[in-house]
Parts: C-alpha cells; sequence; structure tokens
C-alpha cells in the first residue's frame, strides 16, 4: 500500500513538474525613437534656449537625424558651417537612451558656439584626441550638464 501511495505522489509531482509554466516576465518595452517627441521635453528646450539661442542675431540652427551609426556610438555632432550644425543619433537605441544623447550632443554645439571646442583645441589649447573617451574635458563637461540639466 506504501509502495503505491509513493508511486502516485510520485506521478502527480512529474505531472506538475512537466506542466508547470515559468509566469512570464516582463520584458522593457523598445519605445521607437521619436525626434519630434524628444524636441517636447521641456529641459531640452529650456537648455537650448538658455545655452544655445541665447543670441539675439545669428542664432545656430541645429539639425537633428537618426542615422546609422556605429554600434557603440549613441550620437555625434557635426559643424556644416559657422551657423549650422547637425546632431546624429543611432536609431538602435531606445527614445529614452536617445533623448539624454540629444541633450549631451547639445551640450557639444554649445561648446562649438563658444569656440570651446574648436578643431583639436580645447578652450585655446592643442588636445589629445586618443584620450578616452571619459578622459576628454569637453566630454566631462557635457556628461556633467547632461546630469545636472536634463530632466527625462
Amino acid at each position: 500500500m506504501k509502495a503505491r501511495l509513493l508511486i502516485l505522489l510520485t506521478l502527480i509531482l512529474l505531472y506538475l513538474e512537466i506542466n508547470h509554466e515559468e509566469p512570464q516576465r516582463s520584458q522593457p518595452r523598445f519605445i521607437k525613437p521619436n525626434i519630434n517627441r524628444m524636441l517636447e521635453n521641456p529641459s531640452i528646450n529650456r537648455y537650448m534656449a538658455d545655452s544655445i539661442q541665447q543670441y539675439p542675431f545669428n542664432k545656430p540652427q541645429i539639425l537633428i537625424q537618426l542615422e546609422p551609426l556605429y554600434p557603440g556610438l549613441l550620437g555625434i555632432t557635426y559643424k556644416l558651417n559657422p551657423n549650422l550644425y547637425l546632431i546624429g543619433l543611432n536609431p538602435l537605441y531606445s527614445h529614452l537612451t536617445l533623448e539624454r544623447t540629444l541633450f549631451h550632443e547639445l551640450v557639444h554645439v554649445k561648446q562649438l558656439v563658444n569656440r570651446d571646442l574648436d578643431g583639436k583645441l580645447w578652450k585655446g589649447q592643442l588636445q589629445d584626441w586618443t584620450l578616452p573617451w571619459s578622459s576628454r574635458p569637453w566630454e566631462q563637461q557635457a556628461e556633467a550638464e547632461t546630469r545636472l540639466f536634463y530632466k527625462p
């Protein structure tokens, strides 16, 4: 009798183990990047008005586009001419990641407009562009201002 009960209990446990379904874990939803929505962010608008568009004449124009970039590169800023800048954002990343990246790249626009960053010069001093990204003073400033002023 004990043997039959043990076999029955084993079969029940085996059945439950085979038919057990793992609860589905919710995956973080990838939100497709949208430049128009990014530009609605109040902290981005405030930074552009206060730090970049502050001059009454010759206000810099900033074009923003999604473009294929090297997979580890989230964004890049180009100076096309003295008053025209292009920010490229990597569409492989989520909306929130690129919104923060846009803010970071806007700091670079400000650096270029103010001529803090000018070719290979940072604040008039020749810089070593082989430095790791996090050691470059213009990147340190961009990250510091992003942490300070960007609000998702």
